[in-house]
């Protein structure tokens, strides 16, 4: 697995650094980092980071190689993520717009939205990437599954747990699932053969093949964000990882309103998974 790491001296992306040490490790990675300079006289300081960086690599006994990159930050990062076939940008949160609104920062926006491979928004100091959340959205799920383990599907080891989620929730239910649906738990949904429980059955399938870990079927009933919120909360998750359908915006790809609100609200590192049909 090739992991990019996108760097700046903030404490933010202090966080993002030495996550992305500990995935590299367990994990046993190619590893570049990238430094984004808006103007070539920041040369010289953009190199001292990276110097950093690299000694930080060195003492966790991983190699890194050091990429400094002129233009505006998403741009350069998306443009790297495609030329060298990364399989994970690995991001810090970011500054938002407003303290009063929830909202990704720009930058991690376009990212997260135009890459070609998954993204990972680094949240809260995690000493380990053991126990995933999955959150399967219903139809777009499962090629979700297939993309995040053809790219990053390494980040599943002896010790991971996975907890594969569904929300159900009455406002957006089709007219075809009866009230005991709104109540089932996942078992009773996949053995009664319901097209929510064929999605959960699909994706543990996959998971499955791919030989990687045993997954935990979850139902959860109510408002999607409300119960993916309350999800991860008690649930101590390590990684929580979703799908993010990309949405024409005024100048590029923009991400979706749910993912949205689940990368600006959850406190945790998130793994956005871009919404293209193809691998």
């Amino acid at each position: 697995m090739k992991i990019l790491v996108c760097g700046k001296p903030t404490s933010h992306s202090d966080l993002a650094v030495q996550y992305a040490l500990i995935l590299a490790r367990q994990t046993k990675s190619e590893l570049a980092f990238v430094h984004v300079i808006r103007h070539p006289d920041g040369r010289e300081a953009g190199n001292s980071y990276l110097k950093m960086l690299e000694e930080a690599a060195q003492e966790a006994g991983l190699e890194a190689e050091l990429l400094l990159r002129v233009g505006h930050a998403s741009e350069q990062i998306i443009h790297l993520a495609y030329e060298d076939e990364f399989d994970l940008i690995v991001l810090g949160e970011g500054s938002k717009e407003s303290l009063l609104r929830r909202t990704i920062a720009p930058t991690n926006e376009r990212v997260v939205a135009n890459a070609p491979c998954p993204v990972l928004i680094v949240k809260g100091k995690r000493p380990r990437a053991e126990k995933f959340l999955v959150l399967h959205s219903g139809q777009q799920g499962l090629g979700t599954i297939h993309r995040f383990l053809h790219h990053a599907g390494e980040l599943l080891g002896k010790k991971s747990s996975v907890v594969l989620m569904h929300v159900m929730s009455q406002i957006g239910a089709s007219y075809r699932v009866q009230d005991w649906e709104l109540r089932a738990e996942a078992s009773e949904l996949i053995k009664k053969g319901t097209l929510e429980g064929q999605w959960l059955k699909e994706g543990m399938e996959a998971f499955e093949r791919g030989g990687k870990v045993n997954v935990i079927p979850k139902v959860r009933h109510g408002l999607v964000v409300d119960e993916i919120l309350a999800e991860v909360d008690q649930g101590e998750y390590d990684i929580v990882v979703l799908g993010s359908h990309r949405r024409r915006g005024w100048t590029d790809f923009l991400v979706d309103d749910i993912a949205k609100q689940v990368v600006a609200r959850v406190d945790h590192p998130v793994l956005v998974v871009h919404g293209d049909p193809g691998v």
